[in-house]
């Protein structure tokens, strides 16, 4: 992010909340798409917190990732600006809106020192999206390969060179067999716009990322 657009992330702060995005919220296309969020957005990483597949969706019938809280871990987010409205506590039905205390927050794009950024982080309130209930996935409540490729999608517009590498190595709890893949036809209802070379990518890092496991 150049510092033009950083001043323009600040500006959008303005009477508003920041959501830490981990999931499918780091996607643009999602945000914009299924819940009418068009502001900028600023990566960073927040310590405390794990992500994992643990949030069970029971009208949805499947799993998405979801944070709980571990002191030895961190995660890599977006913070975005926007309004906890009704249409964000639907889409995050199984979560928890949970206050995340500033000095948490760290790599924030190599502009730790901007004095307008050190404020907005200190007086704009953020939330991160805590999952209700810890819950594995199984086979009535597989992965959707739909959201897996929204995640991921998001992870790469943040960073194109390791965001992916990122989010297969920092997100825990995979299970190949629980995957299911719903390759050409989404079954996640707020997936991202994604081209058949870009899931055919997605399939294989995520091939890859199995192979590493073993």
């Amino acid at each position: 992010m150049q510092k033009d657009s950083l001043e323009t992330w600040i500006k959008a702060t303005q009477n508003k909340v920041l959501i830490a995005g981990y999931g499918s919220l780091l996607s643009k296309s999602s945000r914009e798409r299924h819940s009418n969020i068009y502001l900028p957005t600023l990566a960073a990483r927040i310590s405390g917190w794990q992500r994992a597949w643990v949030t069970r969706s029971n009208q949805e019938k499947q799993t998405y990732v979801g944070a709980f809280r571990d002191k030895q871990s961190s995660i890599t987010v977006q913070l975005i600006p926007t309004e906890i409205d009704p249409k964000l506590r639907v889409r995050e039905q199984d979560y928890r809106f949970v206050q995340v205390n500033p000095q948490d927050i760290f790599n924030l794009e190599c502009f730790t020192g901007h004095p307008g950024l050190i404020q907005t982080i200190h007086t704009v309130p953020i939330y991160m999206c805590e999952t209700l209930e810890v819950v594995e996935p199984d086979r009535e409540h597989p992965v959707n390969f739909s959201y897996i490729a929204t995640c991921l999608a998001g992870a790469e517009e943040a960073d194109p060179e390791a965001g992916i590498a990122s989010f297969l190595a920092r997100t825990y709890g995979w299970q190949k067999e629980l995957i299911h893949l719903d390759v050409n036809k989404a079954k996640y209802p707020r997936a991202a716009k994604t081209s058949k070379q870009q899931r055919q990518n997605y399939l294989a890092k995520l091939d890859n990322h199995f192979e590493s496991l073993k």
